[in-house]
């Protein structure tokens, strides 16, 4: 069975590329955020969509997103409201997954990294960021 694909920020962080430049490959340019719950979604939805956006692992989804994040709400509202299927929570299960918000698939989810600043350097009055290695 192959192996599943990597994203492009994960194998960056890792380092693959300056092992092997020719495998660099570039992802096409965010279509923007995630944005408001559609219009066609009731209430009780509206309030899960920033539910679950909130609790989003942050700079994982982004407007390109909106479709599958949708359903990902809509089976989330019918698993609490009890009426989910079995086949329902597969696929709810599937979701979280893809979107990292499992605690084994989080770490498999790349995201945006804030720009750490060495507080060794901020305590002697300049700031100077750290690499995005461990400290």
């Amino acid at each position: 069975m192959p192996q599943n694909r990597v994203s492009t920020r994960v194998m960056e962080a890792r380092g693959a590329f300056e092992r092997h430049p020719e495998r660099e490959r570039h992802d096409p340019p965010s279509a923007g955020p995630l944005g408001d719950a559609p219009d066609g979604m009731g209430d009780d939805e509206k309030a899960l969509w920033a539910e679950l956006e909130g609790i989003m692992p942050s700079g994982v989804t982004e407007k390109s997103d909106r479709w599958s994040f949708e359903v990902l709400v809509r089976l989330m509202a019918k698993m609490r409201s009890g009426k989910a299927s079995g086949s329902d929570v597969s696929q709810l299960t599937s979701l979280l997954a893809k979107f990292g918000m499992t605690p084994s698939d989080r770490s498999r989810v790349a995201g945006p990294t804030a720009a750490r600043v060495d507080p060794f350097a901020e305590f002697l009055g300049r700031p100077a960021p750290l690499t995005e290695g461990k400290q």
